[in-house]
Protein backbone atom coordinates (compact mmCIF):
# COMPACT_ATOMS: atom_id res chain seq x y z
CA UNK A 1 0.00 0.00 0.00
CA UNK A 2 1.40 3.33 -0.59
CA UNK A 3 2.40 6.12 2.39
CA UNK A 4 -0.46 7.95 3.21
CA UNK A 5 0.52 11.35 3.90
CA UNK A 6 -0.69 15.58 3.92
CA UNK A 7 -3.23 15.52 1.11
CA UNK A 8 -4.76 11.56 0.06
CA UNK A 9 -7.66 11.53 -0.78
CA UNK A 10 -9.73 8.28 -0.92
CA UNK A 11 -11.09 4.55 0.33
CA UNK A 12 -7.72 4.29 2.03
CA UNK A 13 -7.64 7.31 3.76
CA UNK A 14 -10.83 6.45 4.94
CA UNK A 15 -9.73 3.40 5.94
CA UNK A 16 -7.31 4.91 8.18
CA UNK A 17 -9.52 7.19 9.75
CA UNK A 18 -12.19 4.50 11.07
CA UNK A 19 -9.33 2.44 12.74
CA UNK A 20 -7.66 5.87 14.36
CA UNK A 21 -11.38 6.19 15.73
CA UNK A 22 -10.82 2.67 16.98
CA UNK A 23 -7.87 3.73 18.94
CA UNK A 24 -10.15 6.58 20.22
CA UNK A 25 -9.63 9.73 17.69
CA UNK A 26 -12.94 11.69 16.85
CA UNK A 27 -12.43 12.32 13.22
CA UNK A 28 -14.68 12.37 10.62
CA UNK A 29 -14.38 9.58 7.82
CA UNK A 30 -14.55 12.23 4.56
CA UNK A 31 -11.74 10.28 2.81
CA UNK A 32 -9.14 13.69 3.16
CA UNK A 33 -6.09 13.39 4.86
CA UNK A 34 -6.17 17.34 6.41
CA UNK A 35 -4.74 18.47 9.25
CA UNK A 36 -6.99 16.08 12.17
CA UNK A 37 -6.02 13.55 10.48
CA UNK A 38 -1.99 14.18 10.07
CA UNK A 39 -2.16 15.20 14.01
CA UNK A 40 -3.62 11.78 14.80
CA UNK A 41 -1.21 9.84 13.34
CA UNK A 42 1.53 11.81 14.68
CA UNK A 43 0.21 11.60 18.02
CA UNK A 44 -0.45 7.46 17.55
CA UNK A 45 3.27 7.40 16.24
CA UNK A 46 4.61 9.39 19.31
CA UNK A 47 2.23 6.67 21.89
CA UNK A 48 3.32 3.82 20.08
CA UNK A 49 7.23 4.00 19.67
CA UNK A 50 6.85 4.68 15.75
CA UNK A 51 8.88 7.26 13.63
CA UNK A 52 6.72 10.64 14.38
CA UNK A 53 6.45 12.12 11.12
CA UNK A 54 2.43 12.01 10.72
CA UNK A 55 2.72 9.82 7.43
CA UNK A 56 0.91 6.57 7.79
CA UNK A 57 3.37 4.76 6.12
CA UNK A 58 4.16 0.92 5.70
CA UNK A 59 4.98 0.63 9.51
CA UNK A 60 2.47 3.04 10.91
CA UNK A 61 -0.55 1.21 9.32
CA UNK A 62 0.83 -1.94 10.13
CA UNK A 63 1.09 -1.44 13.78
CA UNK A 64 -2.39 0.82 13.31
CA UNK A 65 -4.44 -2.28 11.44
CA UNK A 66 -3.34 -5.11 13.22
CA UNK A 67 -3.07 -3.94 16.87
CA UNK A 68 -5.68 -3.90 19.43
CA UNK A 69 -6.74 -0.79 20.87
CA UNK A 70 -4.59 1.09 23.04
CA UNK A 71 -1.70 -1.73 22.32
CA UNK A 72 1.98 -0.23 21.86
CA UNK A 73 4.00 -1.47 18.89
CA UNK A 74 7.81 -1.62 19.28
CA UNK A 75 9.45 1.10 17.17
CA UNK A 76 11.12 0.47 14.01
CA UNK A 77 14.11 2.40 13.28
CA UNK A 78 14.18 4.13 10.09
CA UNK A 79 16.58 6.58 8.57
CA UNK A 80 15.34 10.24 7.30
CA UNK A 81 15.53 9.40 3.68
CA UNK A 82 13.01 6.33 4.28
CA UNK A 83 10.69 7.79 6.58
CA UNK A 84 8.60 9.57 3.99
CA UNK A 85 8.40 10.52 0.14
CA UNK A 86 8.83 14.17 -1.26
CA UNK A 87 5.33 15.52 -2.07
CA UNK A 88 4.87 15.86 -6.12
CA UNK A 89 2.22 18.48 -7.14
CA UNK A 90 -0.80 16.92 -9.61
CA UNK A 91 -3.72 18.23 -10.71
CA UNK A 92 -6.76 17.25 -8.75
CA UNK A 93 -9.57 15.70 -11.08
CA UNK A 94 -12.08 19.00 -9.36
CA UNK A 95 -9.46 21.51 -11.00
CA UNK A 96 -9.71 20.09 -14.39
CA UNK A 97 -13.23 19.81 -13.68
CA UNK A 98 -13.38 23.43 -13.25
CA UNK A 99 -11.01 24.57 -15.82
CA UNK A 100 -13.53 22.50 -18.51
CA UNK A 101 -15.91 24.06 -16.99
CA UNK A 102 -14.52 27.58 -18.09
CA UNK A 103 -13.50 26.61 -21.21
CA UNK A 104 -17.35 25.55 -22.34
CA UNK A 105 -18.08 28.50 -20.69
CA UNK A 106 -16.04 30.97 -23.18
CA UNK A 107 -17.29 28.61 -25.72
CA UNK A 108 -21.06 30.02 -25.15
CA UNK A 109 -20.29 33.20 -25.39
CA UNK A 110 -23.46 35.23 -27.15
CA UNK A 111 -24.04 36.32 -30.51
CA UNK A 112 -24.13 39.81 -31.17
CA UNK A 113 -27.97 41.42 -30.75
CA UNK A 114 -29.62 41.24 -34.49
CA UNK A 115 -33.57 42.35 -33.78
CA UNK A 116 -36.45 40.17 -35.44
CA UNK A 117 -37.90 43.08 -35.64
CA UNK A 118 -35.03 45.29 -36.71
CA UNK A 119 -35.96 44.86 -40.87
CA UNK A 120 -39.45 46.33 -40.14
CA UNK A 121 -38.45 48.98 -38.51
CA UNK A 122 -36.09 50.28 -41.07
CA UNK A 123 -38.68 49.82 -44.19
CA UNK A 124 -41.23 51.77 -41.78
CA UNK A 125 -39.43 54.30 -40.48
CA UNK A 126 -38.02 55.05 -43.65
CA UNK A 127 -41.57 55.09 -45.56
CA UNK A 128 -42.47 57.75 -42.54
CA UNK A 129 -39.49 59.85 -43.00
CA UNK A 130 -39.05 59.46 -46.95
CA UNK A 131 -42.63 58.57 -48.47
CA UNK A 132 -44.93 60.44 -50.54
CA UNK A 133 -45.79 63.75 -49.00
CA UNK A 134 -49.58 65.00 -48.70
CA UNK A 135 -51.05 66.14 -52.35
CA UNK A 136 -54.71 65.84 -53.77
CA UNK A 137 -55.72 65.53 -56.86
CA UNK A 138 -59.56 65.94 -57.10
CA UNK A 139 -60.46 64.29 -60.01
CA UNK A 140 -58.39 61.18 -58.63
CA UNK A 141 -60.98 61.33 -55.79
CA UNK A 142 -63.47 58.94 -55.83
CA UNK A 143 -65.48 60.88 -53.22
CA UNK A 144 -65.28 63.34 -55.79
CA UNK A 145 -66.61 61.30 -58.60
CA UNK A 146 -69.79 60.51 -56.51
CA UNK A 147 -70.64 63.48 -55.85
CA UNK A 148 -69.80 65.12 -59.64
CA UNK A 149 -72.15 62.39 -61.02
CA UNK A 150 -74.61 63.20 -58.13
CA UNK A 151 -74.73 67.04 -58.76
CA UNK A 152 -74.48 66.88 -62.61
CA UNK A 153 -77.53 64.67 -62.65
CA UNK A 154 -79.29 66.76 -60.35
CA UNK A 155 -78.09 69.81 -62.32
CA UNK A 156 -79.64 68.25 -65.62
CA UNK A 157 -82.63 67.54 -64.11
CA UNK A 158 -82.97 70.91 -62.81
CA UNK A 159 -82.17 72.35 -66.03
CA UNK A 160 -84.67 70.08 -68.03
CA UNK A 161 -87.46 71.02 -65.24
CA UNK A 162 -86.76 74.13 -65.89
CA UNK A 163 -86.93 74.52 -69.86
CA UNK A 164 -90.21 72.25 -69.43
CA UNK A 165 -91.60 75.37 -67.27
CA UNK A 166 -90.66 78.04 -70.02
CA UNK A 167 -92.23 76.62 -72.52
CA UNK A 168 -95.35 75.88 -70.83
CA UNK A 169 -95.47 79.97 -70.51
CA UNK A 170 -95.25 80.20 -73.99
CA UNK A 171 -98.00 77.44 -74.92
CA UNK A 172 -95.23 74.68 -75.47
CA UNK A 173 -92.89 76.67 -78.10
CA UNK A 174 -89.43 77.18 -76.67
CA UNK A 175 -87.48 79.94 -76.02
CA UNK A 176 -83.73 81.33 -75.42
CA UNK A 177 -85.70 82.16 -71.92
CA UNK A 178 -85.93 78.79 -71.05
CA UNK A 179 -82.74 77.81 -72.67
CA UNK A 180 -80.66 80.38 -70.52
CA UNK A 181 -82.98 79.41 -67.64
CA UNK A 182 -82.43 75.85 -68.20
CA UNK A 183 -78.47 76.62 -68.11
CA UNK A 184 -78.14 78.45 -64.96
CA UNK A 185 -80.34 75.97 -62.95
CA UNK A 186 -77.64 73.35 -64.27
CA UNK A 187 -74.35 75.34 -63.50
CA UNK A 188 -75.97 75.86 -59.61
CA UNK A 189 -75.40 72.44 -59.04
CA UNK A 190 -72.29 72.74 -60.71
CA UNK A 191 -70.88 75.50 -58.42
CA UNK A 192 -72.25 73.50 -55.39
CA UNK A 193 -70.39 70.94 -56.51
CA UNK A 194 -67.20 73.52 -56.57
CA UNK A 195 -67.79 74.44 -53.20
CA UNK A 196 -67.40 70.88 -51.79
CA UNK A 197 -63.72 70.32 -53.37
CA UNK A 198 -61.98 71.79 -50.19
CA UNK A 199 -64.63 69.70 -47.76
CA UNK A 200 -63.44 66.86 -49.38
CA UNK A 201 -59.44 67.87 -49.88
CA UNK A 202 -59.77 68.56 -46.02
CA UNK A 203 -61.59 65.04 -45.61
CA UNK A 204 -58.78 63.18 -47.82
CA UNK A 205 -55.83 65.31 -45.85
CA UNK A 206 -57.39 64.00 -42.60
CA UNK A 207 -57.21 60.47 -44.08
CA UNK A 208 -53.14 60.91 -44.85
CA UNK A 209 -53.24 62.27 -41.22
CA UNK A 210 -54.64 59.13 -39.90
CA UNK A 211 -52.50 56.89 -41.98
CA UNK A 212 -49.35 58.74 -41.04
CA UNK A 213 -50.37 58.25 -36.80
CA UNK A 214 -51.07 54.26 -37.76
CA UNK A 215 -47.54 53.92 -39.51
CA UNK A 216 -46.07 56.04 -36.13
CA UNK A 217 -47.78 53.63 -33.81
CA UNK A 218 -47.02 50.65 -35.35
CA UNK A 219 -43.38 51.91 -35.56
CA UNK A 220 -43.17 52.45 -31.80
CA UNK A 221 -45.00 49.36 -31.22
CA UNK A 222 -42.36 47.50 -33.31
CA UNK A 223 -39.58 49.46 -31.69
CA UNK A 224 -41.11 48.56 -27.72
CA UNK A 225 -40.89 44.94 -28.87
CA UNK A 226 -37.71 45.50 -30.21
CA UNK A 227 -36.09 47.00 -26.81
CA UNK A 228 -37.80 44.31 -24.72
CA UNK A 229 -36.05 41.67 -26.89
CA UNK A 230 -32.69 44.17 -26.50
CA UNK A 231 -33.42 43.98 -22.95
CA UNK A 232 -33.65 40.32 -22.49
CA UNK A 233 -30.68 39.99 -24.42
CA UNK A 234 -28.80 42.02 -22.36
CA UNK A 235 -30.08 40.32 -19.46
CA UNK A 236 -28.54 37.06 -20.46
CA UNK A 237 -25.47 38.85 -21.35
CA UNK A 238 -25.02 39.60 -18.36
CA UNK A 239 -25.67 36.45 -16.84
CA UNK A 240 -23.47 34.95 -18.95
CA UNK A 241 -20.19 37.12 -17.85
CA UNK A 242 -21.65 36.85 -14.23
CA UNK A 243 -21.03 33.01 -14.46
CA UNK A 244 -18.11 33.21 -16.22
CA UNK A 245 -16.83 35.37 -12.61
CA UNK A 246 -18.23 32.75 -10.71
CA UNK A 247 -16.38 30.11 -12.68
CA UNK A 248 -13.39 32.00 -12.77
CA UNK A 249 -13.24 32.44 -9.25
CA UNK A 250 -13.81 29.10 -7.98
CA UNK A 251 -11.08 28.20 -10.19
CA UNK A 252 -8.76 30.47 -8.82
CA UNK A 253 -9.90 29.48 -5.04
CA UNK A 254 -9.47 25.67 -5.76
CA UNK A 255 -5.99 26.24 -7.44
CA UNK A 256 -4.83 28.47 -5.16
CA UNK A 257 -6.19 26.27 -2.22
CA UNK A 258 -4.77 23.14 -3.66
CA UNK A 259 -1.71 24.57 -3.94
CA UNK A 260 -0.97 25.92 -0.56
CA UNK A 261 -2.07 22.46 0.77
CA UNK A 262 0.86 21.23 -1.51
CA UNK A 263 3.27 24.03 -0.13
CA UNK A 264 2.48 22.99 3.12
CA UNK A 265 3.15 19.41 2.56
CA UNK A 266 6.26 20.21 1.14
CA UNK A 267 6.84 22.47 4.29
CA UNK A 268 5.82 19.73 6.30
CA UNK A 269 8.13 16.80 4.23
CA UNK A 270 10.83 19.00 4.84
CA UNK A 271 10.59 20.32 8.57
CA UNK A 272 9.88 16.04 9.44
CA UNK A 273 13.57 15.67 7.12
CA UNK A 274 15.42 18.45 9.29
CA UNK A 275 13.78 17.04 12.75
CA UNK A 276 14.62 13.06 12.03
CA UNK A 277 17.87 14.35 10.87
CA UNK A 278 18.74 15.86 14.12
CA UNK A 279 17.18 12.98 15.93
CA UNK A 280 19.54 10.53 13.68
CA UNK A 281 22.50 12.86 14.51
CA UNK A 282 21.26 12.63 18.47
CA UNK A 283 21.28 8.47 18.45
CA UNK A 284 24.94 8.56 16.51
CA UNK A 285 25.89 11.00 19.36
CA UNK A 286 24.44 8.47 22.04
CA UNK A 287 26.17 5.45 20.20
CA UNK A 288 29.80 7.38 19.89
CA UNK A 289 29.50 8.32 23.60
CA UNK A 290 28.39 4.98 24.89
CA UNK A 291 31.63 3.66 23.06
CA UNK A 292 33.43 6.41 24.63
CA UNK A 293 32.40 5.46 27.92
CA UNK A 294 33.10 1.97 27.23
CA UNK A 295 36.63 2.60 25.70
CA UNK A 296 37.07 5.17 29.00
CA UNK A 297 35.98 2.09 31.27
CA UNK A 298 38.39 -0.16 29.74
CA UNK A 299 41.01 2.57 30.26
CA UNK A 300 40.49 3.09 33.51
CA UNK A 301 40.37 -0.53 34.35
CA UNK A 302 43.88 -0.97 32.65
CA UNK A 303 45.44 1.78 34.59
CA UNK A 304 43.54 0.67 37.73
CA UNK A 305 45.40 -2.35 36.48
CA UNK A 306 48.68 -1.06 36.32
CA UNK A 307 48.13 0.66 39.62
CA UNK A 308 48.09 -2.18 41.54
CA UNK A 309 51.55 -3.72 39.60
CA UNK A 310 53.25 -0.50 40.56
CA UNK A 311 51.36 0.79 43.85
CA UNK A 312 50.40 4.09 41.89
CA UNK A 313 46.88 4.98 43.20
CA UNK A 314 44.35 4.82 40.07
CA UNK A 315 43.96 8.92 40.90
CA UNK A 316 47.44 9.29 40.34
CA UNK A 317 47.75 7.42 37.53
CA UNK A 318 44.71 8.31 35.47
CA UNK A 319 44.90 11.78 33.77
CA UNK A 320 42.78 14.37 35.56
CA UNK A 321 42.10 15.23 32.42
CA UNK A 322 40.09 12.24 30.92
CA UNK A 323 36.21 12.22 30.86
CA UNK A 324 34.79 10.43 33.64
CA UNK A 325 31.33 9.07 33.98
CA UNK A 326 29.97 12.26 36.06
CA UNK A 327 31.08 14.25 33.25
CA UNK A 328 29.42 11.33 30.74
CA UNK A 329 26.50 11.77 32.54
CA UNK A 330 26.22 15.83 32.62
CA UNK A 331 26.91 15.66 28.72
CA UNK A 332 24.03 13.29 27.97
CA UNK A 333 21.45 15.57 30.29
CA UNK A 334 22.92 18.42 28.63
CA UNK A 335 22.12 16.99 25.42
CA UNK A 336 19.05 15.51 26.29
CA UNK A 337 17.68 18.96 27.54
CA UNK A 338 18.65 20.79 23.68
CA UNK A 339 16.76 17.99 22.51
CA UNK A 340 13.47 18.97 24.28
CA UNK A 341 14.03 22.62 23.68
CA UNK A 342 14.29 22.21 20.44
CA UNK A 343 11.13 19.99 20.06
CA UNK A 344 9.33 23.16 21.96
CA UNK A 345 10.88 25.74 19.60
CA UNK A 346 9.25 23.93 16.78
CA UNK A 347 5.74 23.07 17.96
CA UNK A 348 6.03 27.15 18.80
CA UNK A 349 6.36 27.09 22.26
CA UNK A 350 9.17 29.36 21.64
CA UNK A 351 10.16 32.33 19.72
CA UNK A 352 13.05 31.04 17.00
CA UNK A 353 15.40 33.88 17.06
CA UNK A 354 15.01 36.11 14.16
CA UNK A 355 18.51 38.45 14.98
CA UNK A 356 21.83 37.83 14.92
CA UNK A 357 22.32 39.16 18.50
CA UNK A 358 19.77 36.21 19.52
CA UNK A 359 20.71 33.88 18.45
CA UNK A 360 24.51 34.19 19.84
CA UNK A 361 23.03 34.62 22.81
CA UNK A 362 20.66 31.30 22.93
CA UNK A 363 23.00 29.02 20.91
CA UNK A 364 26.72 30.71 21.99
CA UNK A 365 27.91 30.44 18.50
CA UNK A 366 28.58 33.04 16.28
CA UNK A 367 30.67 31.85 13.13
CA UNK A 368 27.01 31.87 10.84
CA UNK A 369 26.80 35.27 8.65
CA UNK A 370 25.41 38.60 9.95
CA UNK A 371 22.51 40.43 8.08
CA UNK A 372 25.26 42.71 6.01
CA UNK A 373 26.88 38.89 5.20
CA UNK A 374 24.15 37.50 4.08
CA UNK A 375 22.76 40.34 1.84
CA UNK A 376 26.23 40.19 0.09
CA UNK A 377 25.67 36.75 -0.58
CA UNK A 378 23.41 35.53 -3.17
CA UNK A 379 23.79 31.90 -2.79
CA UNK A 380 22.44 32.09 0.36
CA UNK A 381 19.62 34.29 -0.73
CA UNK A 382 18.94 32.16 -3.15
CA UNK A 383 18.62 29.45 -0.97
CA UNK A 384 16.50 31.03 1.91
CA UNK A 385 13.69 33.16 1.40
CA UNK A 386 14.81 35.83 3.92
CA UNK A 387 17.43 36.02 6.87
CA UNK A 388 15.62 35.01 9.65
CA UNK A 389 14.28 31.41 7.70
CA UNK A 390 18.27 31.33 7.02
CA UNK A 391 18.69 31.86 11.07
CA UNK A 392 16.20 29.18 11.91
CA UNK A 393 17.88 26.48 10.18
CA UNK A 394 21.11 27.33 11.34
CA UNK A 395 19.61 28.01 15.02
CA UNK A 396 18.14 23.81 14.46
CA UNK A 397 21.75 23.15 12.49
CA UNK A 398 24.26 24.52 15.95
CA UNK A 399 21.91 24.46 19.20
CA UNK A 400 22.18 20.90 19.43
CA UNK A 401 26.36 21.07 18.93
Amino acid sequence: MANLSYGSKGSEVKKLQEELNKQGYKLDVDGIYGNKTQSAVRDYQSKNGLSVDGIAGVQTTGALYKAPANAVTPQTTQTAAQAAVKPTYTQSSDIAAAKNAVKDWEASKPQEYKGLYQEQIDLLLDKILNGEKFSYDVNADELYKQYKDQYVRLGQNASEDTLGQAAALTGGYGSSYGVTAGGQAYQAYLNGLLDKIPELENKAYGKYVDEQNKEQNRLSLLMGMDKNDYSRYKDSVMDYWSEGDYLWDKLSYMSDDEWTKFVHSISQYNSDRDYKFNQDKFDYQKTQDALAQENWQKQYALSEAAAKRTGVTGSASYSSSSSTPKDYNEKVEKQKQRIEMLKAFEKGLYKYPDNYADFVMLTGYSGVLTPEEFRKRKSYRDAYEDYSEYLIEMFNKYYLT
